[in-house]
């Protein structure tokens, strides 16, 4: 991360810290995060493996991924320069290196509210390439969280409420696109999953108000926006409007506590 402008000296440190971390060992990693952990009330006292199955909301008889297979890099910055634009082009397309360039944008309201805008400027990893059709224009890629999502919609018979094992929908989306990388699926199932606890919590939340109400998805974002939650609006709204479609579900607040648990 650079405040201001990219320097010269940006891949250079870049690759540095590539070297270092490509080198540590899982129990490096787990112990690194253990010591970070004490640091963190909702997960001090906690494993690493206990950590990562919370938070990727993952059953207690998954078994967690190997670490540390692959890296990903990142530069972000207010200013991205053309230099490294083109430095970053060059390792991933000669190299096969996984680095993005971000660029960030901030600023505050009159109301004092601090908006921070993000652009990618390379390696948008959440977009299928466009590929060219047979007319020669090129199409416009897909989302990779909508595959995912899309994926998981299958296999519960369109039910956003219904269960599924998140190595079922993995391998559903390689055996389609062999090109996506493993990470990026989870973080989209993961996705799926917030998600869906969010909106379930905003309809509970709306019952507990008034067991008489009409559920829409106006009211249910507006529920949902009383207190906003850090995660993407356009896939909230997406699932709202899925349980609007495939019907407001009956479920107590322990239901949904047991479900992130597991």
């Amino acid at each position: 991360m650079k405040k201001g402008r990219t320097d010269r000296e940006t891949i250079a440190q870049l690759l540095e810290y590539a070297s270092w971390a490509i080198e540590l060992s899982d129990m490096q990693i787990c112990d690194m995060a253990e010591i970070y952990f004490n640091t963190r009330e909702e997960f001090r006292g906690k494993t690493f493996l206990d950590a990562f199955r919370r938070v990727f909301l993952m059953d207690k008889t998954e078994e967690v991924p190997p670490l540390n297979r692959n890296l990903r890099l990142f530069v972000v910055a207010q200013t991205i320069s053309e230099r490294i634009l083109q430095v970053c082009k060059f390792l991933r397309s000669s190299h096969n290196v996984n680095v993005s360039c971000v660029a960030v944008s901030m600023f505050e309201t009159e109301t004092q509210n601090v908006i921070v805008g993000m652009e990618t400027k390379l390696g948008d990893e959440n977009r299928v390439e466009s590929t060219p059709s047979q007319n020669g224009q090129s199409q416009v890629g897909t989302l990779r969280w909508k595959v995912a999502w899309e994926t998981i919609l299958q296999l519960t018979n369109g039910d956003p409420n219904g269960e599924f094992i998140t190595a079922e929908v993995r391998t559903a989306i390689l055996d389609e696109h062999p090109d996506f990388n493993k990470n990026t699926i989870s973080g989209s199932i993961y996705s799926f999953r917030q998600s869906r606890y969010i909106v379930l919590e905003a309809i509970q939340q709306l019952r507990d108000r008034n067991t008489n109400i009409d559920f829409t998805a106006e009211n249910i974002m507006q529920a949902i926006l009383e207190d906003p939650p850090n995660i993407n609006q356009l896939r909230l709204c997406k699932m709202v409007d899925l349980f609007c479609q495939f019907g407001i579900p009956k479920i107590e607040s322990n239901q949904m506590k047991q479900g992130m648990e597991n």
